[in-house]
């Protein structure tokens, strides 16, 4: 007998501790019957519902093992036909095959399919589904609950998740430290987030406001009401889109996720590249004013800016040139160096969800190495670089002191 949360998974098992094999045919039995039973996506480390079709992580997966041998995970395709055959081969050999036991998975789809078992009969997928939990409970420590109680059930009371909520406000209204002084024009503040199971970008607050404290009001009620009431999996990034990023959720600013919600945002012009990336002074008769690409080298290499021309279609023509003739580069982008928010043709060796995440870091990471932008968070006028009304009269004053 097993006693199981449907939602988190088994709790305790008449034969003894979850890893004994009775047990784990129980487990297994359990997922095999669905969501209403078992939902063995809750942890993502057995089942990521999230990833997208088109994703190259989005595939069939075999669990095999030799009797009572080590489980091995072989990643197949998401082409059933492909995957079945790879699949089969696995156990040629006669008595002297590798593998006498095996079941297949999928990585976002619950189910079971080609149990191969030594049992036979109505028990026969028994040992099979049996093998996919050890795997799960050796290498991921899952279905390993210990006793019956609300936190081995992963159940969290009304108290825990508001206490939970309190702590997280409290964080939030302290991480304004500036002087709540007019300033001298209103600034759009943006909050991007990334969310970290479904691998999207998205923005949840985009405001004008004269005044950083009320800012910082608007974007941490945005953030709570949108990531911790219901406890998403985001990271999250303030910036003022005429100045600069200035608080990451992750860290310093070169944080990886942090450079993809920065380059996402200068990609969507939620963000206004700084002068050293785009100039909008320069005139359209000038030299200077042409697309340029900004190319990565291969494996994560040295990024470079190429100049390219001022039409747009002989612009990309050049860069698919650069592309194809070096064979150096597998990440890029084309921009201007005088308009905003002109990024183009975006090369990316990412698929499905993913697609593009290389590029928004390949941004970021250029603007921050190679021009020192956007490094430095702060959480004060200064910090956010907007300018007070009590600054500028400050600094008439001074002027008018000299005349």
């Amino acid at each position: 007998m097993l006693i199981n949360n449907a939602l988190t998974g088994p709790l305790w098992c008449s034969e003894g501790d979850l890893d004994k094999d009775e047990c784990r045919r129980l487990i297994g039995h359990c997922i095999k019957n669905g969501p209403g039973w078992l939902k063995a996506d809750f942890d993502r480390e057995a089942v990521d519902s999230y990833i997208p079709s088109g994703d190259e992580d989005y595939q069939y997966q075999a669990y095999v093992a030799k009797d009572d041998g080590d489980v091995k995970l072989v990643n197949l395709t998401n082409n059933w036909g492909y995957a079945a055959s790879t699949y089969n081969n696995l156990f040629k050999g006669g008595k002297d095959r590798e593998y006498n036991l095996g079941i297949i998975a999928h990585s976002a789809r619950q189910g079971f399919w080609h149990p191969k078992s030594l049992l036979t009969g109505n028990e026969k997928a028994l040992d099979s589904q049996a093998l996919y939990v050890k795997y799960m409970q050796k290498e991921h420590k899952l279905y390993s609950a210990k006793e019956i109680s609300e936190k081995a059930a992963r159940l969290n009371t009304t108290k825990e998740v508001n206490d939970n909520l309190e702590k997280q406000w409290k964080k939030l209204k302290e991480l304004f430290t500036g002087s709540g002084d007019q300033l001298f024009k209103r600034y759009k503040f943006v909050v991007v987030t990334y969310h970290k199971r479904a691998r999207q970008l998205s923005q949840i607050y985009m405001k004008d406001h004269q005044n950083l404290k009320k800012a910082f009001e608007g974007m941490t009620m945005a953030v709570q009401n949108k990531v911790n009431k219901p406890e998403q999996k985001m990271a999250y990034l303030f910036l003022a889109r005429e100045t600069v990023p200035f608080h990451c959720s992750e860290g310093k600013l070169d944080d990886k996720i942090c450079q993809r919600m920065i380059g996402y945002a200068i990609f969507k012009n939620w963000l206004y590249s700084d002068r050293k990336m785009v100039d909008r002074y320069i005139s359209s008769a000038s030299n200077k004013y042409h697309f340029v690409a900004y190319l990565r080298e291969k494996d994560g290499g040295k990024i470079v800016k190429e100049p390219l021309v001022k039409d747009q279609g002989k612009s990309k023509s050049r860069l698919d040139s650069i592309v194809s003739k070096f064979k150096k580069y597998d990440v890029g982008v084309m921009g201007h160096t005088a308009i905003m928010g002109k990024w183009l043709y975006p090369i990316s060796q990412l698929k499905g969800s993913r697609k593009n995440f290389d590029v928004y870091e390949l941004i970021a990471k250029y603007a921050q190495e190679e021009h020192s932008l956007y490094k430095d968070d702060g959480t004060d006028e200064k910090g956010v670089k907007v300018v007070t009304q009590k600054a500028i009269l400050a600094k008439q004053e001074k002027a008018l002191k000299k005349l």
